[in-house]
C-alpha cells in the first residue's frame, strides 16, 4: 500500500497523525455515466489538507505530527522512486476480463 502517502511528490497526506477510528459503510452502487470517478471526486489538494490537519490537530499538533512522520514519507518516496525506475515488477492493466480471471487466480 501507499502509506496514505500521496502519490503525486506532495508531502503531507492526511493519514498523518495516529489512529483515530475505523468505521464500514456499504460499497457505492454503480456511478452514473456522467459522474466523476471516485479518484477524482474524493482527492483533496495539498493546501485544502494542511489546512484540514490543522484545524483538526491544532498548529502544535500538526507539526509535532508531520515532523515524527518526515522521515516515513521520505522513506516511502524515495522506495516508490526506486521501484517505478525499476520496471521489473511493472503489470500492465489486463486487456480483458478473462487475463483479469486469470491473473486473480
Amino acid at each position: 500500500g501507499g502509506g496514505t502517502i500521496p502519490g503525486d511528490g506532495t508531502k503531507v497526506t492526511l493519514g498523518l497523525g495516529a489512529f483515530q477510528r475505523s468505521s464500514l459503510a456499504r460499497l457505492a452502487g454503480p456511478r452514473a455515466a456522467d459522474e466523476p470517478p471516485v479518484e477524482v471526486r474524493a482527492w483533496v489538494p495539498a493546501q485544502e489538507r494542511v489546512q484540514l490537519l490543522r484545524a483538526a490537530m491544532g498548529e502544535a499538533g500538526y507539526l509535532r505530527a508531520w515532523l515524527r512522520h518526515r522521515k516515513e514519507w521520505t522513506t516511502t518516496v524515495k522506495s516508490r522512486k526506486a521501484a517505478n525506475e525499476d520496471g521489473k515488477d511493472k503489470l500492465y492493466m489486463p486487456s480483458s476480463m478473462d487475463e483479469a480471471r486469470s491473473r486473480a487466480a
